[in-house]
């Protein structure tokens, strides 16, 4: 490989160019992913489904997601992530058309399904494709930077969803985003590389990330994700996360129809604070991780575990006596504190083992195991509200939080043992 004489201003320019293209793109895939929160109210009502019937739409992604986290992780660390991402968010884009046209409970849920699967090609080879480009020293400011992608991706398709429902009904909500998706496939294709050497550039660093090979094949990846110490216990932390994330996320807005009588648009436009709160959390997880705890990832998460119990409780015994202005700025509040330990997790946890390579795998893994979470949790809930109310969900909420805070212990050993 022939490298060019000065590479200092063109790697920059070429990091530039991959950060803002990987952050786009993965803001792009939750226009195809978190639009069904906003649609379900309305699609409740014309076919007459329960909580629990509609649940089983949302959660048959969250358990799909889950699985295909897992496998497509280990599949970045071995496939061009520029053909892999793209492949994924064309599919989603195609089932995200059909589900406009669906009038079945059976095939919405299979068609929800396959979008979790193409959907779960995502986060893993980005994750990888960042590690590539950037040295490791930079880790704590990438994962800062990373994780609003999704969050802004969040608001953007819940803003635009709510607006699409109230004007022209929930099936725009489907077709609209899958248009928009589309273009975003168009983009990642003409302006990724999936690595430095690609384009005739030395890589930042020597990352430790190299083919699979050499890092013991598919058999050698699997064993290191399961047996890794961090990754174990932080997985256990993150099912706990991705529980409370994955039911708020597909019933806040019902909430707030139901128990405060908001329209859909006003309520879409109120649940956006659970995102939006979320980037401060993970903004803020993100700075106080580097600030104060050298980057660790135990004790910024076992703070914010315990601070999410607190705010659930907050919601469930003050939010009704303070009015719905209290319940929209308590909802952010569990927000910020579940997005920035999903964010310490998900992103700082697999830059760190950038080194010992499998990036991918272990976002991948970790990314599994929050939606492995956030299928019991959307479905949970709804069961719950059917038959004991919005109480009942609340008071899981916070014993699953502090479950989570219990899970941080162990953590706290393998990072002093340098595990």
């Amino acid at each position: 490989m022939i490298y060019s004489v000065d590479t200092t201003a063109e790697l920059r320019a070429w990091q530039r160019r991959m950060f803002i293209t990987c952050w786009l793109t993965y803001a792009s895939f939750y226009f195809c992913r978190v639009n069904l929160s906003v649609a379900l109210p309305a699609i409740q009502r014309e076919f007459g489904w329960s909580k629990t019937e509609v649940g089983l739409i949302g959660g048959a992604l969250f358990w799909v997601y889950a699985g295909g986290q897992f496998i497509n992780g280990q599949l970045g660390d071995r496939w061009s992530a520029r053909r892999f991402v793209a492949a994924g968010l064309l599919a989603s884009v195609a089932l995200n058309v059909a589900f406009g046209f669906a009038a079945s409970l059976p095939l919405m849920i299979a068609l929800w399904a396959a979008n979790g699967y193409f959907q779960s090609t995502g986060w893993g080879p980005i994750v990888r494709t960042v590690s590539r480009w950037f040295g490791a020293a930079r880790r704590g400011r990438l994962s800062a930077l990373l994780g609003p992608s999704y969050l802004l991706g969040h608001v953007g398709s819940w803003l635009l969803s709510g607006w699409l429902v109230a004007r022209w009904g929930w099936r725009a909500a489907f077709w609209v985003p899958a248009a928009l998706v589309a273009l975003s496939a168009v983009h990642w294709t003409t302006r990724v590389r999936d690595a430095p050497q690609e384009v005739g550039l030395t890589p930042p660093e020597v990352t430790g990330d190299g083919p699979p090979a050499a890092q013991g094949g598919w058999q050698g990846l699997l064993q290191r994700t399961f047996a890794h110490p961090r990754l174990r216990w932080a997985a256990l932390a993150n099912v706990a996360l991705g529980f409370m994330l994955g039911s708020a996320n597909l019933w806040v807005p019902t909430y707030l129809v139901e128990v405060w009588g908001m329209d859909i648009g006003g309520a879409a436009a109120s649940a956006v604070v659970l995102p939006l709160c979320g980037l401060a959390g993970v903004l803020g997880a993100g700075w106080a991780s580097d600030r104060f705890f050298r980057s660790r990832v135990a004790p910024m998460t076992a703070l914010l575990m315990g601070g999410l119990a607190v705010s659930v409780l907050a919601l469930r015994f003050l939010a009704p006596r303070g009015g719905l202005a209290l319940a929209v700025t308590l909802l952010g509040l569990t927000g910020a504190m579940n997005h920035g330990a999903g964010s310490i997790l998900v992103t700082v946890l697999p830059l760190s083992l950038s080194d010992e390579g499998g990036v991918s795998s272990a976002a991948g893994f970790l990314d599994f195991t929050a939606y492995v979470g956030s299928g019991l949790g959307g479905l949970l809930a709804g069961a719950l509200v059917d038959d004991w109310g919005w109480d009942a969900v609340f008071i899981c909420w916070t014993l699953v939080a502090l479950l989570g805070l219990a899970a941080t212990a162990p953590l706290f050993r393998s990072e002093r043992r340098g595990l």
